[in-house]
């Protein structure tokens, strides 16, 4: 019986003794570890401190920042070739609807919209309303235009002025109620 119980002693002195390790790697490690992070810290705030006073801040007219804006956010170019016009209005049709003609007289712009056959909720009046609000954004960019008509082939004509249309700070455009008001069947 005594050697069992040695036996016992032998494998619970063991056990003890493994876990005081553990303990002591962890919290040594620990230590180590929390230190190297603080470290690390300071030395990658101090890096950003140094990037911020080494960047030039870009001098910004307060005249300029919409004009910025509007420029930067052009999709249509200030041509008045309806060739050119065609291919960059296309990219405002959704899949399916296809711009038949662009006709340019004088300062106003006529563009010919085919929507095609439409299987969802919204009605192609609707539709229509919406393709004229995209297209129209898009031309206002160019300031030449004095009105802006879209023949929707089969569903309706949307005419407006182009000094109807407001700018709120973000660019010209023209309100939606006004566009449903322009809408002609």
């Amino acid at each position: 019986m005594k050697i069992k119980s040695k036996k016992k002693v032998k494998k619970k002195g063991w056990s003890w003794l493994i876990a005081i390790i553990m303990l002591v790697g962890m919290s040594t490690g620990c230590s180590t570890d929390e230190s190297k992070i603080k470290t690390d810290a300071k030395v990658v705030t101090a890096a950003a401190d140094t990037a911020k006073a080494e960047t030039p801040k870009a001098e910004v007219k307060p005249s300029d920042t919409l004009k910025n804006i509007d420029e930067s956010n052009k999709k249509i170019s200030t041509t008045k070739d309806p060739v050119i016009l065609k291919q960059e209005l296309n990219d405002t049709l959704g899949d399916g609807e296809i711009l038949n003609d662009v006709i340019v007289d004088g300062k106003h712009i006529t563009l010919n919209v085919n929507l095609g056959v439409k299987d969802s909720v919204i009605t192609l009046e609707d539709l229509a309303e919406s393709r004229y609000s995209s297209l129209s954004d898009d031309l206002l960019l160019n300031e030449y235009w004095t009105k802006i008509t879209v023949n929707f082939i089969e569903v309706c004509n949307i005419s407006m002025d182009t000094k109807d249309a407001v700018n709120e700070g973000n660019g010209r455009y023209f309100k939606a109620i006004e566009i449903s008001k322009n809408s002609k069947k």
